[in-house]
């Protein structure tokens, strides 16, 4: 009877991770089809709410005050860093669909970074075709997003594992 709920849970658990990571890639997608004009207004648009939480927290100010960024740096830092945090959801997702399914191994583990590289590396082919600069420099800062989002959920899955172990 607890296996057949633990499961379910996992299934469940499974569908709700892999629904995650494509409604993740859809998203990243979706962004990458705008004009560059809209995408530059939607970046604006965060920078100017970064900017508004940076002023409300003296020590971020006083950083961004000391780095002396210009306007188009802190522009377009933002939106590489918008890009790695869209990709690191993308991995974390990914690899949490194999830990929920109980099929995290090195094989797999593999597998779930490896579609993430294909996702940038669609991501960045879906600009070029929406006249938008694709950069192989792109692909490196969101492929290390995604390690980074799988890194996440293998070291939350191996700190859940060291307390959960004489559990099963």
């Amino acid at each position: 009877m607890r296996s057949e709920a633990r499961r379910r849970g996992s299934l469940l658990w499974g569908s709700v991770f892999a629904a995650l990571a494509v409604i993740t890639a859809f998203t990243i997608w979706s962004f990458s089809m705008e004009s560059g004009r809209l995408s530059n207004r939607h970046s604006a648009a965060v920078l100017r709410l970064f900017e508004s939480f940076a002023y409300h927290v003296a020590l971020l100010r006083s950083i961004l005050d000391s780095s002396r960024f210009t306007q188009d740096e802190l522009h377009h830092t933002i939106r590489k860093l918008a890009h790695f945090f869209e990709f690191a959801a993308f991995g974390f997702t990914s690899q949490g669909f194999l830990v929920a399914i109980r099929k995290l191994n090195g094989h797999n583990m593999v597998h779930g970074a490896s579609l993430g590289l294909l996702v940038a590396v669609v991501d960045e082919t879906i600009q070029s075709a929406h006249d938008r600069g694709a950069r192989f420099t792109d692909v490196l800062i969101d492929f290390g997003g995604v390690l980074f989002g799988c890194l996440l959920m293998w070291v939350i899955y191996g700190i859940v594992r060291i307390f959960t172990r004489g559990r099963e």
